[in-house]
C-alpha cells in the first residue's frame, strides 16, 4: 500500500485531538479534542463541519475518547478532576444521556459491543468495568 500526500487538513479544533471514528452510513467523521469540543464533519461535502457540541452545548469537561454506536448514536467517555461519565449522544439533535457516574477520575476508553447492549470502559485505577447501556 502506498501513502499518498495529505488531501486535506481539518483545522478547526483549538486542542490537541485525542480521538476520531468514521460514521460510514451516514458518510461522516466524528472528532473529539481536548479543547472541549466535538465536531461532526461531512464526507460527502468537502469535510464540512456540520456541527459543533462543545462547553455552550454541555457540561465543561475533556472528552478522551469515541465509539460509534449507531447511525444516528455515539458514545463519548470523559474526564475531570472530580469525575469520569460516559455520555450518549444523539448526532442530529444533539440530545445526550449521561450514564451514572461510575468513577472520579479518567476514564481513558470505551468500546461498544457490536449488539450496542454492552460497553466496556478502561480507567486510571488500572480497571476495565463492563456496563449495560441499554
Amino acid at each position: 500500500m502506498n501513502i499518498k500526500t495529505v488531501q486535506l487538513n481539518l483545522n478547526e479544533h483549538t486542542g490537541c485531538v485525542v480521538d476520531i471514528e468514521f460514521e460510514q452510513t451516514q458518510n461522516l467523521l466524528i472528532s473529539v479534542s481536548l479543547d472541549n469540543s466535538i465536531k461532526i464533519w461531512d464526507l460527502s461535502n468537502n469535510f464540512n463541519c456540520l456541527r459543533t457540541f462543545d462547553k455552550e452545548t454541555y457540561d465543561e469537561f475533556t472528552t478522551t475518547n469515541l465509539e460509534i454506536l449507531t447511525s444516528q448514536k455515539f458514545v463519548t467517555s470523559s474526564c475531570n478532576s472530580d469525575e469520569g461519565n460516559i455520555i450518549i449522544w444523539d448526532i442530529v439533535s444533539g440530545f445526550q444521556r449521561t450514564l451514572n457516574n461510575f468513577y472520579s477520575g479518567c476514564i481513558y476508553s470505551i468500546k461498544v459491543l457490536s449488539n450496542y447492549e454492552l460497553a466496556a470502559s478502561s480507567y486510571e485505577d488500572t480497571m476495565i468495568r463492563i456496563y449495560n447501556i441499554q
